[in-house]
């Protein structure tokens, strides 16, 4: 018998043909599982499926006959989120926003594995209120109320809501509604302003004091009086002369000054007195003295008013009597008191002068009464 010699490649090829015949099939795995056996005498191993760790967790290599490892995901987990469910087998947990509370709470236990809860805030500081969270809060938001304006009230507020400004209603006469300095729950009011005499409010409003103007410029015989409220000004009334005399006039009665009395204007001679007021004008009634005076008297006090004007028995000395004797009973004239003319006492019995321009002797008595 022959021997034939084989070469190393035909050798190769020959083992290669028959070595399947002795190693045995083994079935395909199936994803998301791993053999927990061998297949006796078959080709199929049993399988279990990898185990579902918690819903931020994967299984890590999780392959053949290993279950793998759980392991947190670290996949990106924006702010406000957290691992809803597992990745399985991939490190790609799903994600969900963590748990919105209502108004006046906060989430308190948000995080990579829990939704969170929620806590109540309290209550917030005055002039505020808890706002409602948009998404996850971790905190209590506080936001100021709703400040109303001049004429509005704040209602409705509560620690989780700002309030609604409502018109304020009922408001006194003479006031105005006023601003707010912080958060008013209630309508208040203070007085107008009430301007002096002479000025008016022209910007005076439900909700505004306003300010004082000057008034335009009085008219003749008029001046400005108090106001009595703040809705009017520029009251007038007429100059009066009602506390003056006759012969006098209501002088410097303008703007808001009621003037003051003063002597008449218009002038007189010796001839005539005054017998009226002169108003506001200074121009006072005029009428000629009076000349019935009864014999013997003559009338004084003329060139000025009518209560001066009288009939007075007082004459006037001669210019040219400038001695006289006093009589004295028992005695003859030339024993007689020597006075001077002027000092001569009216009613009695008087000499005439040596130098008497009235032609009478020394010893002839003259008779003056009045």
């Amino acid at each position: 018998m022959n021997c034939v010699m084989m070469t190393p490649v035909v050798f190769l090829r020959l083992v290669s043909l028959f070595i399947p015949l002795f190693i045995p099939l083994v079935r395909a795995q199936t994803p998301g599982m791993y053999y927990i056996g061998n297949g006796n005498y078959t080709n199929s191993c049993p399988m279990k499926i990898c185990p579902i760790p918690s819903p931020w967790q994967y299984t890590f290599n999780c392959t053949f006959a290993s279950q793998g490892t759980p392991t947190n995901c670290s996949n990106l987990l924006p702010v406000g989120m957290y691992y809803s469910v597992s990745g399985n087998q991939s490190n790609n947990c799903l994600t969900a926003a963590c748990l919105t509370c209502p108004p006046g709470q906060y989430n308190a236990g948000c995080n990579s594995a829990s939704a969170g809860y929620c806590v109540t805030c309290g209550l917030p500081s005055a002039g505020f209120y808890w706002a409602t969270p948009l998404n996850a809060s971790y905190t209590c938001t506080p936001v100021a109320q709703t400040k109303c304006n001049a004429g509005f009230q704040n209602l409705g507020y509560t620690s989780t809501f700002a309030g609604t400004c409502t018109a304020c209603t009922g408001l006194p006469y003479g006031q105005y509604w006023t601003t707010p300095s912080s958060y008013s729950y209630t309508c208040s009011y203070l007085p107008q302003s009430i301007c002096p005499a002479g000025q008016y409010n022209p910007t005076l409003s439900s909700t505004s004091a306003g300010s004082c103007s000057d008034c335009s410029p009085v008219t003749g015989g008029y001046y400005y009086i108090a106001n009595t409220n703040a809705t009017v000004g520029c009251i007038t009334a007429a100059c009066s002369d009602a506390s003056c005399n006759v012969g006098q006039y209501i002088s410097l009665c303008t703007g808001t000054f009621a003037g003051t009395c003063a002597p008449c204007l218009n002038a007189i001679n010796s001839n005539q007195e005054y017998i009226g007021k002169g108003s506001w004008t200074g121009t006072c009634a005029v009428s000629g003295c009076p000349l019935s005076c009864p014999t013997g008297q003559w009338t004084s006090g003329c060139g000025s008013v009518s209560a001066a004007t009288a009939c007075s028995c007082a004459p006037t000395p001669s210019p040219m009597l400038t001695t006289m004797w006093l009589e004295h009973p028992g005695t003859t004239p030339p024993a007689a008191q020597q006075l001077a003319a002027p000092s001569v006492p009216m009613g009695i019995t008087c000499w005439g002068a040596e130098t008497s321009h009235l032609g009478f002797a020394p010893s002839v008595p003259i008779h003056r009464f009045c």
